[in-house]
């Protein structure tokens, strides 16, 4: 009945309200911020850079020292006893080469975040001007939508009347069709933008980009390009230069070896077990 479409469009009509509410607009740069802080990517590579900061203290890797302990019985009936250790060392350049080793990969690692960081911008802003283009794309397919919405009443009037050929209404019904599938197809876009958008900033709250001129901030994202260009350069030297330090360390495995020790011998009456 009439009521019941009334009711139905109010409940539906409060529903978008209410979702367009607890919408969340962000500028680009409460997006960069939230994504730094809360994306999985950064804080796997934040991680790594600990990691490998803790790791440089292992640089001195020595062996377990080994204590000794004899007893031997002599002629005279006493027990020989012999209470030793000894400590097993690298040539000492194994341990400056790991340490070099291990400041290289910190380093490394120190690339690593820079990078993740500089491909993070670079998403959030391509996913957050996309957005913004898609939803003007939108706005103004809507606004044709509308006008060949009208034509093709036009057309169907004129047709009735005769003063146009089923031509004309043919045409206007295709011009409407195509606006209508290209709303969808730009529709369908904007949706992936925001859960790109989403999924960047590790959310699932409903946010969308706050308004602002886009058309100029396109520069940033060629900024932002570069910017991730130069870290990924940074870290493919770096890499380089852990290769080198891993040579060295394995060339220094091959170096002697040499054993500290000491004993202390002590000789002991037996015990008188009878």
């Amino acid at each position: 009945t009439f009521i019941t479409v009334l009711i139905t469009a109010a409940i539906v009509g409060v529903g978008s309200a209410a979702k367009a509410q607890h919408q969340q607009a962000l500028t680009i740069d409460d997006a960069i911020s939230i994504a730094l802080k809360n994306n999985f990517q950064v804080q796997a590579a934040n991680y790594g850079v600990s990691q490998a900061r803790a790791l440089k203290k292992s640089a001195l890797d020595l062996p377990k020292t080994n204590f000794l302990l004899t007893q031997d019985p002599t002629g005279g009936g006493n027990m020989d006893n012999s209470l030793g250790f000894t400590q097993n060392f690298a040539w000492p350049t194994l341990y400056t080469n790991q340490k070099k080793l291990l400041n290289q990969q910190a380093f490394l690692a120190s690339c690593m975040f820079d990078v993740t960081q500089a491909e993070m911008v670079r998403n959030i802003r391509t996913a957050y001007y996309g957005y913004l283009v898609n939803r003007a794309i939108l706005q103004t397919l809507a606004y044709q939508d509308s006008i060949y919405k009208n034509f093709v009443a036009r057309a169907q009037l004129r047709l009735r009347t005769g003063e146009s050929s089923n031509l004309e209404l043919i045409s206007a019904r295709n011009k409407f069709q195509e606006i209508r599938a290209l709303k969808i197809a730009v529709e369908a876009d904007l949706r992936n933008h925001e859960l790109a958008f989403q999924q960047l900033l590790n959310t699932t709250d409903s946010i969308r980009p706050a308004d602002g001129n886009y058309v100029l901030s396109w520069a940033s994202i060629h900024t932002d390009a570069n910017l991730a260009s130069n870290t990924q350069v940074a870290y493919e030297l770096q890499n380089t230069k852990v290769a080198d330090a891993k040579v060295l360390v394995e060339k220094a495995k091959l170096l002697p070896e040499f054993t500290l020790g000491y004993s202390q011998q002590l000789v002991m009456s037996a015990l008188n077990l009878g």
